[in-house]
């Protein structure tokens, strides 16, 4: 028998009941989040001491309170959410909504190095001097350089939005582990992960749950990236070619100046539009524990066309009195 258990901190206050939790993690997203709803009154024990006393729990949780929330069955907890509480509603039950490590990142005011910048120097400066000595590490799956960023009095979330924009949303980035950021080129490179998990409809996926094919409307036969060089002299270009039958783009990128690194966000573009499988959300028990960026093999007997390797898109995890579940959604993987 499968028995949910949960142990949950937020600040110096611990607890194993919940009425409810619900968390969000994507790679098409930096910021992580989590809902917790529990009660609005607390028995509160001290080491040492014996009886409990009665509390608002309100009272307990402030804004900036660091949390950790692990979820699992029969005693074997797996890590689902680290972060901070962003806000609480005075609700019954009361309400915490928590937001993922991007919550310091929006606190943070870093100072970028004038001039060119690799991708690498301007996530560390954007996770350098982190309020309350925390700390964000940061993978780096690509070797693209900038110039002339405008991060005059931006946050460090804003900074890593801007990086983003600048490459015509090419980048990827999203936060691997609840302290470990990540950012690359997902679609045109190796994946991020070595970590697989297994699905097979009937057995693991509880619920009937089908995948559908990808659209190929959006194919490309030509991508054109344009970067401005120093002075007014001449443009450098970069450039991949797609599939025949597709459309043909050509798009200037003001704050990425070198050839090498167009040619990178445009096979990027390139790769993103030719996926051509299926794609779609599962619903899956909460074990097997899966993140955004791992990989899944996906078999499903009555319709093998749809059995292959997939990314791990986003998870989307509910769990309370009704019981639990992670929705999982699939998406296309570099081969």
């Amino acid at each position: 028998m499968m028995v949910l258990c949960s142990e949950i901190s937020i600040g110096t206050f611990r607890f194993t009941g919940v009425h409810d939790v619900h968390i969000k993690r994507s790679v098409h997203d930096l910021t992580d989040t989590a809902v917790l709803k529990i009660p609005a009154y607390a028995a509160v024990s001290k080491p040492g001491k014996s009886g409990a006393a009665r509390v608002v729990t309100a009272t307990k949780i402030n804004e900036g309170d660091t949390v950790t929330i692990k979820l699992g069955y029969n005693g074997v907890l797996k890590t689902e959410f680290r972060g901070f509480v962003k806000e609480k509603r005075l609700s019954l039950p009361l309400e915490i909504i928590c937001e993922g490590y991007s919550w310091l990142l929006r606190r943070n005011k870093p100072s970028l190095p004038t001039g060119q910048v690799t991708l690498q120097q301007a996530l560390n400066a954007a996770v350098s001097g982190l309020v309350g000595g925390h700390t964000i590490a940061v993978t780096c799956d690509a070797d693209i350089t900038f110039e002339n960023l405008p991060t005059e009095g931006m946050s460090g979330f804003d900074i890593v939005t801007l990086i983003q924009n600048a490459t015509d949303n090419n980048l990827t980035c999203f936060f691997t582990a609840p302290d470990t950021l990540w950012c690359g080129l997902m679609y045109s490179q190796p994946g991020n992960s070595d970590k697989q998990v297994q699905y097979r409809n009937g057995y693991n996926i509880p619920d009937n749950n089908m995948l559908t094919p990808h659209s190929t409307d959006g194919r490309l036969a030509k991508v054109t990236y344009l970067g401005q060089r120093r002075k007014g002299e001449a443009r450098d270009m970069g450039y991949a070619t797609g599939v025949k039958g597709g459309s043909e783009i050509t798009i200037p990128l003001t704050h990425v100046p070198t050839a090498s690194s167009l040619k990178q966000l445009a096979a990027e573009k390139v790769a993103k539009a030719a996926y051509e499988g299926f794609e779609g959300s599962i619903n899956t028990f909460l074990q097997p524990y899966a993140q955004p960026g791992d990989t899944a093999r996906y078999v499903n007997n009555r319709y093998p066309e749809m059995n292959g390797t997939y990314r791990i898109m986003s998870t989307e995890v509910s769990f309370g009195q009704p019981g639990a579940r992670r929705n999982v959604e699939l998406g296309p993987i570099n081969k």
